[in-house]
């Protein structure tokens, strides 16, 4: 193999490589605005909500779950569902409450709305 075949061997791979990390690039993580809503019964809910992106909510519970779905529409407010929706958490304003089967969850929550955790 000549110097000059080697260059365009070396010079073909470096493209290869370069253009499949770019094809498998992640796209960034955004950060999100996080809630405490406070909840009858003894209840909370931490709440992150994707501004830019308002394509999902992430939730811990304080029955230690964690759940992650996705924005729904809604006639008001923010509604978020998994796709049977038998789970619902619905958000308007600085209030809030979870729906679980035909059972609310989680009821009367509310947060500082100017507040977030982060």
């Amino acid at each position: 193999m000549t110097k000059k075949n080697k260059i365009v061997a070396i010079l073909v791979l470096f493209l290869i490589i370069t253009g499949y990390l770019y094809i498998n690039k992640e796209t960034p993580i955004e950060i999100g605005d996080t809630y405490l809503f406070t909840c009858k019964d003894a209840k909370n809910i931490i709440a992150t909500f994707y501004p830019k992106n308002d394509t999902l909510v992430s939730l811990n519970l304080s029955d230690g779950r964690s759940i992650k779905l996705p924005h729904v529409i809604s006639a008001s407010g923010a509604r978020y569902a998994n796709k049977d929706e038998s789970i619902i958490f619905w958000n308007k304003g600085n209030t809030a409450f979870i729906t679980e089967g035909a059972t609310t969850t989680y009821k009367e929550c509310i947060t500082a709305e100017s507040n977030p955790l982060n």
